[in-house]
């Protein structure tokens, strides 16, 4: 049985449909969450706050999602402004609170509210603006960088202006071409790095970009059961929605993980593709 977390429950909505356990499971998180002040994402409020939109976009449940998360946003507000002035904000916990305005500016509801949009558009820049910052003071792997170019990517399709980022996107994704062009071995790691590298050409579309990185990958002999997932992600190409029942986790140890990264990561996901999909052991 999955842990009972956000991904774990992420994992269970999408694949195994038992919306009766994904909401006593909900439920009880919160519950946790709440009495602990836990403001985690794995866990806690953060990740829960994104977990409640997320499904409510694709129309698991019925809720009235301003209603439920209005008081969060106000603590997420705090929770980003923290880390925006912090040092030693680390990378990972940037993400988490990005994957969160992400969704929330995703709400079909806050386009009638400018004042509550506007706030969060002004948190995930700023957010943005933290997390190149700090890409560019700390020393940062390739598989790293290679995911916040997917983040950049997805951005761009669904709710940030492309003029904020365009340029420091530009910048890291010839950075990783070039890297990957001038290796002649990439190892298990890189080979993931360069696979998400490309998602992430291939959802701006960038035929040059796509070009020159499907060059190098198909210079890779034996592939691992992540990479051909994601592969497989790539050669769907992103003019149609993707349908994620034609890509198979068997094989994949944290299958929980890498959904996660699917679902706030690619623009094109079919909600009812994902909410369809055949059971995956």
């Amino acid at each position: 049985m999955k842990k009972k977390n956000v991904f774990g429950i992420l994992y269970n909505a999408l694949y195994l449909q038992n919306k009766d356990e994904v909401e006593i499971d909900l439920d009880a998180l919160m519950l946790v969450a709440i009495e602990q002040d836990d403001y985690s994402f794995d866990c806690g409020l953060l990740g829960l706050g994104w977990l409640i939109t997320f499904l409510v976009q694709l129309e698991y449940f019925e809720l009235d999602v301003e209603e439920v998360l209005y008081d969060f946003d106000d603590n997420m507000y705090k929770l980003a402004m923290k880390a925006i002035a912090d040092r030693e904000s680390q990378i990972d916990h940037l993400f988490e609170l990005i994957v969160y305005f992400q969704q929330r500016l995703q709400s079909k509801i806050n386009y009638n509210n400018f004042y509550r949009r506007f706030s969060l558009y002004e948190c995930l820049r700023l957010l943005i603006e933290k997390l190149t910052k700090t890409i560019s003071e700390d020393q940062i792997s390739i598989f790293q960088l290679s995911k916040v170019s997917c983040k950049m990517s997805y951005l761009i399709k669904t709710c940030l202006n492309e003029r904020e980022i365009e340029v420091i996107y530009y910048d890291q994704m010839e950075f990783l071409i070039s890297c990957f062009e001038k290796k002649s071995h990439l190892t298990e790691l890189e080979t993931q790095a360069l696979c998400y590298t490309l998602l992430s050409a291939n959802q701006y579309k960038n035929p040059f970009w796509e070009m020159r990185l499907e060059h190098v990958l198909h210079s890779k002999g034996a592939l691992s059961e992540e990479v051909r997932f994601l592969i497989g992600l790539n050669d769907i190409g992103f003019n149609e929605k993707i349908d994620i029942s034609t890509l198979g986790f068997t094989g994949i140890i944290e299958k929980d993980q890498l959904l996660f990264f699917v679902a706030t990561n690619v623009a094109k996901i079919h909600a009812e593709s994902i909410l369809n999909s055949p059971i995956q052991a």
